[in-house]
């Protein structure tokens, strides 16, 4: 958690601009909801979390009318919602939209594909996060005139050999690059500062 919070506050100093981040989990969500509030975030940069300052239609209300605002959200944010250009700039995806696989559902559904000697991670696990990280991805490029930069905190994406499957889903309008943080806000920079 502490390093989430670094690095969503490091980026979002570097772009102030609409920024979502999305998660896996509403109580990481919390946590760095609270995190973030104890750094130096200037106090007009208003930071709405989805299972802390009310309901979704309220947080994207709220949003939509912000100026620089940091929403957090997981679950529905990840789909089905639209923010065309300065409405939405920005987005840093925490982790790797897998599904739980302590979930009823998915231990069901991955017996069910073990019986039939699939490989439920290959099969069910790797395709659905992929199509997830695509829809998430995609409430930031929503029409020909949005621009945008996309980061993803999550390593696996480089260093697992999944992630080139991953990878290889994602909108080909995003060239994938990689570096450490510092060199991630400097290229944020120079991005907006082009735009």
């Amino acid at each position: 958690m502490a390093y989430l919070t670094h690095a969503i506050h490091d980026i979002v100093m570097a772009a102030p601009k609409q920024t979502l981040v999305l998660f896996n989990s509403l109580n990481m969500i919390e946590a760095v909801f609270y995190s973030l509030h104890q750094t130096d975030l200037p106090g007009d940069r208003e930071i709405l979390a989805q299972g802390v300052n009310g309901s979704r239609e309220k947080l994207l209300r709220r949003f939509m009318q912000g100026d620089d605002a940091i929403l957090l959200g997981a679950g529905s944010f990840w789909e089905g919602i639209d923010l065309p250009q300065e409405q939405l700039e920005l987005l840093i995806v925490t982790q790797l939209p897998f599904e739980s696989p302590d979930q009823t559902t998915t231990k069901a559904r991955y017996q069910q594909l073990r019986q039939a000697q699939l490989n439920p991670f290959y099969n069910e696990a790797l395709p659905k996060a992929a199509l997830k990280l695509r829809q998430g991805i995609g409430r930031l490029i929503r029409t020909d005139e949005d621009r945008g930069a996309a980061v993803i905190l999550d390593d696996r994406l480089m260093t697992k050999r999944y992630g080139q499957t991953i990878l290889k889903a994602l909108p080909k309008t995003l060239p994938p690059a990689t570096g450490s943080l510092t060199m991630i806000t400097q290229e944020l920079q120079s991005f907006f500062k082009t735009k």
